[in-house]
């Protein structure tokens, strides 16, 4: 029997490669981790190895760390709190107690809410920008057509 101590790198040794996607999950905290594990094959001793390994943990740090300074974490729990009020929401709106004027706004918010929201960047593109400057207009211009050389000689 040997005297040198064995290290087990768990990763290594289970071959556990942890996609992106599945740290993203992880860090969003939507849903179980052993669910998220499973999904993306972790089952049984590669989770419990992946668990324990510290540079995974500080994947799902940094990510977690990362969705709360874009703000993701804060719309995430909007986002939550108002599919669980909707149902309220709509109870009222379609009680008669409740102002046709109410209503009206009531209405044209569910529309709004309804319809995506695109990002500025998606609206503007990336890397090109024409710009048109018109003159203004509101005083008119005259524009002398006389030739200079007599058309008819």
């Amino acid at each position: 029997m040997s005297d040198k101590l064995v290290t087990f790198d768990p990763l290594e040794d289970a071959n556990l490669n942890v996609p992106a996607e599945m740290v993203a999950e992880m860090a969003k905290g939507i849903e179980d981790p052993v669910e998220i594990a499973r999904r993306f094959g972790f089952k049984g001793a590669r989770w419990d190895a992946l668990v324990q390994w510290k540079p995974f943990l500080d994947a799902v740090q940094k990510k977690r760390a990362e969705l709360e300074a874009e703000g993701w974490t804060f719309r995430a729990k909007a986002g939550l709190l108002a599919e669980m009020m909707l149902d309220d929401i709509g109870k009222i709106g379609l009680s008669s107690e409740v102002p046709l004027m109410q209503k009206l706004a009531l209405t044209e918010a569910l529309v709004k809410w309804k319809e995506p929201k695109q990002s500025a960047t998606a609206q503007q593109g990336t890397g090109f920008s024409i710009t048109i400057n018109l003159p203004d207009t509101s005083k008119p211009r005259e524009i002398d057509i006389t030739p200079s050389k007599p058309l008819v000689e």
